[in-house]
């Protein structure tokens, strides 16, 4: 939940959250199956992945592995990575190093093992949040080819920036604690008015 800061009248109000979907600065990793997706300023591009629940679902965190099975999996959950098809990406270990094109291409030596399933949403912040770096697409958004271009041995850092952030944080801090003191001060003026004007007459 986000608070707004005071307005003519005085105190904060609540406001829904959102999801800030700019894109962070790319981070080179050197890890030949990490993917970074570069859309521009837009973080409308997505890469698709099984979720805890079965379901197909969306991120942005490229920071892949291979499980003991040879599936491409996510490393922060273990999550599976889906190709166009919708079935997990399966790559051999022994079948030389991996390489992955502006497109999604998955190759290992000559031949073409796979290709990520990717795509892009023309709004992204309707995307419900699950957690996890996770997003789930609602009924009536429907993916579209994916726009922008994969990027190997690449991630996508935070867009967040610190300062900024603290600054704000501290802003609505205060903003609160003046509600508060408001909340406070009206507080005792209908005491006073109850208990000491109310005995008087």
């Amino acid at each position: 939940m986000q608070i707004s800061l005071p307005g003519p009248g005085g105190g904060v109000w609540a406001r829904r959250t959102v999801t800030e979907m700019a894109a962070g600065p790319l981070e080179a990793t050197g890890q030949p199956l990490d993917v970074a997706l570069d859309t521009g300023a837009t973080a409308d591009g997505f890469l698709c992945v099984r979720g805890p629940d079965g379901a197909q679902r969306w991120t942005r965190d490229g920071r892949l592995g291979l499980d003991p099975g040879g599936r491409l999996i996510t490393q922060a959950a273990g999550l599976a990575v889906l190709g166009e098809s919708g079935q997990a990406i399966r790559l051999d270990p022994q079948a030389g190093p991996v390489t992955i094109d502006r497109n999604g291409r998955i190759r290992q030596g000559n031949t073409e093992a796979a290709s990520l399933r990717l795509a892009t949403f023309g709004q992204p912040e309707r995307l419900a949040k699950l957690g996890g770096g996770l997003f789930a697409a609602p009924a009536d958004l429907a993916p579209t080819p994916f726009r922008g271009q994969v990027v190997q041995g690449h991630v996508e850092a935070s867009a967040v920036e610190p300062t900024t952030m603290l600054a704000r944080l501290i802003e609505t801090q205060r903003a609160y604690e003046a509600n508060a003191n408001m909340i406070r001060f009206q507080d005792q003026t209908l005491n006073r008015a109850v208990n000491d004007i109310g005995r008087i007459g």
